[in-house]
C-alpha cells in the first residue's frame, strides 16, 4: 500500500509528496523488514533519485535494490507490485550510466536485460526492457537499433495491451521516422505516443519524453513550435519530480534559438548562453553524457563564430571523462570536432 502511495505522486511528478511519500516508505519497511519490500524500496528511493538528477546517489539505491534480489524472485515481485524491480533497478542503472558517460558500462546492463528477458518469457518484463533499450539506444544517437527495439516492444504490447510501452515504443519509432527524413509521419507518432500521458493523466518522465518533440520540430524547422514545447517542458522541470532533463531541454532550446537566427545574423546570445548553461547544469549533476552533447554543440556555435578554440578545448576534456561508447554517433562526432580544430 506505501509503494501505491509513493507511485502515484510519481507518476503525477508531485515533486514535495513524492519525497514525503518516499519516507514513509523508508520508514515503514525499517520497522517491518521483508525481502521484497526491501528491494521496491531501494528501488523507489532510486528512481526518485534519478529523477532528481543526482545520479551518484540513485545509483547506490539501485545497488542496494540488486543485492537483495535475484532471478527466483521475478515471479513474486510482479504479482505484488506488477512489475520485478530488481529487472527495472537494472533497466534504470543503464540509463543511468548512459547519462553519466560511462557508455560500456550501460551496454553491459542492456545486454543482461535481453538476456534476463530471454529467460523469463515475461511479456510485460519483454515490453518495459525493449521500449528502454530502444530510448537508450535514441540517447546514443542509433536510429536502427532504435527502430528494431521500438517495432519489438510495440509489437510485444500491441498483443498483450501494454499501452504504455507501446506508448513509448511509437515515441522512439518516431524519432527514427524524423531522422530518416519521413517528418510527418514521424511527428504523428511522436505526438500520438505523448498523447498516451495525457489520457492517464502522467506526468512522468514528460520532461524527457517531450524532449522528442523539441527534436523533432528542430528537425523539421518547426522553430516556432519548438521554442513552445522546450518553454513548457522547462518550465516543468523546475517544479516536477522529474528534473533530471533540463541540461538536454537547455541544448535543444540553444539549437532552436541558433536554427530561428535569421540568414546572415550569426549565431544569437541567447543561443550561447543556452548551450553554456546545459553544459553548466550535466556538469553539476554528474551527467557527463549530456556535458558531452552540450559541449558539442557548443563548439559547433562558437566555430560559426570564427571563435571556437576554448570551447573545442572544453569539449576534448569532457569527451575524455566518456568510458566506452567509441563507436557512438554523439561520441564519434565529438571526436570529429576536436579533430578538426586541431587540424
Amino acid at each position: 500500500m506505501l509503494y501505491t502511495l509513493w507511485v502515484i505522486p510519481l507518476a503525477m511528478s508531485r515533486r514535495a509528496l513524492t519525497w514525503e511519500r518516499l519516507g514513509e516508505l523508508q520508514a515503514f519497511v525499517a520497522a517491518h523488514p521483508d525481502r521484497l519490500n526491501e528491494i521496491s524500496t531501494h528501488f523507489a528511493h532510486g528512481t526518485t533519485l534519478l529523477y532528481a538528477g543526482r545520479l551518484d546517489e540513485a545509483r547506490t539505491a539501485f545497488e542496494r535494490a540488486l543485492a537483495r534480489w535475484e532471478t527466483g524472485l521475478h515471479g513474486a515481485l510482479a504479482r505484488v507490485h506488477g512489475d520485478d524491480h530488481g529487472v527495472f533497478s537494472i533497466v534504470y542503472l543503464m540509463w543511468l550510466e548512459l547519462r553519466a558517460g560511462r557508455l560500456d558500462a550501460s551496454r553491459q546492463h542492456g545486454q543482461r536485460l535481453l538476456e534476463l528477458v530471454d529467460t523469463f518469457k515475461d511479456p510485460l518484463a519483454e515490453a518495459m526492457v525493449l521500449a528502454f533499450m530502444a530510448l537508450a539506444a535514441h540517447d546514443v544517437g542509433d536510429e536502427a537499433t532504435c527502430q528494431a527495439h521500438a517495432d519489438r516492444a510495440i509489437a510485444v504490447s500491441d498483443a498483450q495491451g501494454f499501452y504504455f510501452w507501446g506508448a513509448l515504443g511509437h515515441i522512439c519509432r518516431g524519432w527514427t521516422r524524423m531522422r530518416a527524413g519521413d517528418h510527418a509521419n514521424g511527428l504523428a507518432e511522436i505526438v500520438g505516443g505523448l498523447g498516451f500521458f495525457d489520457l492517464i493523466a502522467q506526468k512522468l518522465p514528460l520532461t524527457y519524453w517531450k524532449g522528442y518533440l523539441v527534436e523533432a520540430c528542430l528537425l523539421s524547422g518547426d522553430t516556432a513550435r519548438g521554442l513552445a514545447a522546450v518553454e513548457e517542458a522547462l518550465a516543468m522541470s523546475a517544479e516536477n519530480a522529474d528534473s533530471f532533463n533540463e541540461a538536454e531541454l537547455l541544448r535543444l532550446q540553444g539549437e532552436l534559438f541558433a536554427a530561428a537566427a535569421p540568414p546572415g545574423g550569426g549565431v544569437p546570445d541567447a543561443a550561447i548562453d543556452r548551450l553554456e548553461r546545459a553544459g553548466h547544469v550535466a556538469r553539476g549533476g554528474g551527467a557527463s553524457f549530456l556535458e558531452l552533447r552540450a559541449a558539442t554543440s557548443l563548439a559547433r556555435a562558437m566555430a560559426k563564430r570564427r571563435d571556437g578554440q576554448s570551447a573545442r578545448a572544453t569539449l576534448g576534456d569532457v569527451l575524455g571523462r566518456i568510458d566506452g561508447g567509441v563507436d557512438t554517433a554523439h561520441v564519434c562526432a565529438a571526436r570529429d570536432v576536436v579533430a578538426g580544430a586541431q587540424g
